[in-house]
């Protein structure tokens, strides 16, 4: 999620001006790769007796290097102690434009916010008297935090924060100025923040990494990892921005604690410039959208099908015996039934892992169902210290944010988010959506998911980095095949070979050479996807190669432990939080009659789990399309829905 940050200089710091001007630009640059959308800044000063804004929509390092930007900063961190200062650096998910960026002000306090808040409209409406004016969710968070610490008169804060802690869902990793207290608050419910404070400097940042990168700037001998602190789950911090006094307490704690007030209110100079406002071609009633998709299960049911499992005659490369049955079965019997190994194996495997003090192993977490069901297990059944790591690539669905957030913030559990340049990403796929809609071929929709092969990458970057180990949660009866045999690549049911490799690289080059579109700004993503997917290795325990995977126990234990989004235009949990699989999905039953969801059923009933007839059963109902996901994937990339399914619809079918 996104990047907050922030310092606080006393009278007793000594360090020069254009040091700490440094410092500050250090943190934005190094705080972007958790959001590209947008930067913004609240920088308080005693002296002035203001505290100025300013937000736009830019990337950090462009964000610091505005005149607007450094004419602030350097004017105000020039002579005028004790300052304050608090940033962020965001993923654009509701709420678009420049005036839902961060710092948010609500009343006395302006504040910053990593994370999401899952019950927002509920709180707004049971909250009306807060006001609402934005989109975003931090503008509540903001409002709770500030009206309840005005109504003690800063007296009682932990009661306050306790309070909006325990009435919110998800995570929030807060840093708070105010106008009429001279204090620097900061909470999480996750651990995500990390603070140092040395000679009446007191900076912070969402990571270790970052905020020790950052103060590399000022102390050139380096700062010891032991000298950054985390503020852990459920904590507070207090700082008096006067004194430069710190005060800790946890969740648990109760008491007065009182901020000390200003002798005046400081005046608010908003600099913000406002951006363009983010806006959809597809202005039809989604009625309208529903009548042009078809779903002609009638057609459907005619296609001969596996007499073991479901899959179709339609299925690249599949053929059958006499009895029916496909060669994909026939080689699931050869590679036999999947037996985990066990979770005494597990134990032995992690025992190295346990005996590690502090955060111990990095969890994969794409927020689907399974990696958010190996948080679970990892944390709740291990009894390991993970971090979370997730890879925002422009395509995780607000629905995945938010379930996301809610395993972290239940856990408490420090979530490590490296975000793309969502904008540019979504442009890259639009480009490739484009280039198929001009020349359909299944062969080609793999390049639509090229831009999220990076995850792996940036995975094994942070593992290496941080010295641990990844753990995954990858359903190893999700296999699919015809994505690769849409491509006309007899698939490799074993291991892929090198000669898969080259075959696949060489299907793209021709494809592109016969629909010139594929010549797109999205090349260099292109092959560095290939790279990263095909040809880097990235180790990690499975824990699914251990524990048995079962759909129901997951489902379950999501939904009922951690109130797990389920998404309100299909049946299915599988891959809601991906926005793009609804549209491809689409193209596939519409033109050979299937989807990913036949292959993970017929896999389910080759491990015995399922029935033929429930098998199906399901398939036939989650292959519906699922409109309310279609329009906003093309809402998102900027994409003609209508087009788009009046193309998909005349591409000829394969049945």
């Amino acid at each position: 999620m996104c990047g907050i940050l922030g310092i606080s200089i006393s009278e007793s710091c000594k360090i020069e001006s254009e040091k700490l001007v440094e410092l500050i630009s250090s943190l934005f640059h190094y705080s972007e790769y958790r959001g590209m959308e947008a930067s913004g800044v609240a920088l308080k000063s005693f002296k002035d007796k203001t505290i100025e804004i300013y937000r736009k929509n830019e990337i950090g390092t462009k964000f610091t290097k505005d005149k607007t930007f450094k004419k602030t900063v350097s004017k105000l961190i020039s002579g005028n102690k004790p300052i304050s200062l608090i940033g962020h650096t965001r993923i654009a998910t509701n709420g678009a434009s420049a005036e839902n960026n961060q710092p948010i002000v609500k009343g006395n306090a302006i504040g910053v916010h990593n994370g999401i808040i899952c019950n927002i409209d509920p709180l707004w409406k049971h909250y009306p008297e807060l006001n609402r004016e934005q989109e975003i969710d931090t503008e509540l968070l903001i409002g709770l935090l500030g009206s309840r610490i005005d109504k003690s008169e800063g007296k009682n804060i932990l009661e306050a924060l306790n309070s909006v802690y325990k009435e919110i869902e998800g995570v929030a990793n807060v840093g708070l100025l105010f106008k009429t207290f001279n204090a620097m608050v900061l909470s999480s419910n996750c651990g995500s923040l990390y603070y140092f404070y040395a000679n009446g400097l007191f900076v912070f940042a969402s990571e270790h990494y970052i905020l020790s990168k950052a103060l590399e700037t000022i102390y050139t001998t380096g700062v010891l990892p032991s000298e950054i602190k985390q503020l852990t789950a459920t904590s507070y911090l207090i700082l008096d921005e006067v004194t430069g006094t710190i005060t800790h307490a946890q969740s648990s704690e109760h008491g007065s604690l009182d901020l000390t007030k200003n002798a005046f209110e400081f005046q608010l100079i908003d600099k913000t410039q406002i951006g363009a406002k983010s806006n959809t071609i597809n202005t039809k009633s989604m009625d309208y959208y529903k009548s042009l998709m078809h779903y002609d299960l009638e057609a459907m049911k005619t296609i001969k099908r596996c007499t073991r499992c479901i899959l179709p005659e339609t299925h690249p490369f599949i053929d059958f015996d006499t009895d029916g049955v496909c060669n994909y079965c026939r080689s699931y019997d050869l590679r036999k039934k999947r037996v985990p190994a066990g979770r005494k194996a597990l134990d032995e495997q992690i025992k190295i892992i346990k005996k590690n003090k502090g955060a111990n192993c990095i969890v994969m977490l794409s927020g689907g169902r399974d990696s958010c069901y190996a948080l679970h297990v990892v944390k709740k059944e291990l009894g390991l210290n993970p971090i979370a790591f997730s890879y925002d690539w422009g395509m995780l669905t607000d629905l995945g944010r938010r379930n996301q957030s809610r395993m972290c913030a239940k856990l408490g559990v420090e979530h490590i988010v490296v975000s793309a340049d969502i904008k540019q990403k979504r442009h890259y796929i639009q480009s490739n959506v484009e280039a198929f809609l001009h020349k359909p071929h299944l062969g080609m929709i793999g390049l639509f998911m090229a831009g999220d092969k990076a995850y792996h990458h940036y995975a094994k970057e942070l593992g290496d980095r941080l010295q641990l180990p990844l753990i995954g949660g990858g359903c190893p009866i999700e296999r699919t095949y015809f994505k690769q045999g849409f491509s006309t690549i007899k698939p490799s049911f074993m291991k892929r070979t090198w000669k898969d490799r080259f075959d696949i690289l060489n299907f793209f080059f021709v494809q592109a050479l016969k629909n010139p579109l594929y010549i797109n700004a999205s090349i260099l993503d292109n092959i560095k996807a290939f790279k990263y997917y095909y040809l880097e290795v990235l180790k990690t325990t499975n824990l699914f190669n251990f524990l048995p995977w079962n759909e129901n126990v997951v489902n379950k234990t999501l939904i009922e432990e951690y109130n797990w989004e389920v998404a309100t235009d299909t049946s299915t949990t599988w891959r809601i939080g991906d926005g793009t699989a609804a549209f491809y999905n689409y193209i596939y039953a519409t033109v050979a009659g299937f989807t990913e969801n036949d292959c993970f059923r017929s896999n389910q009933i080759l491990e015995g789990v399922i029935t033929r007839e429930e098998a199906l059963k399901k398939a036939y109902d989650e292959n519906k399309p699922r409109h309310e996901a279609l329009k906003w994937y093309c809402d998102t990339i900027h994409i003609d829905l209508e087009k788009a399914i009046k193309v998909i619809n005349a591409i000829p079918k394969l049945y």
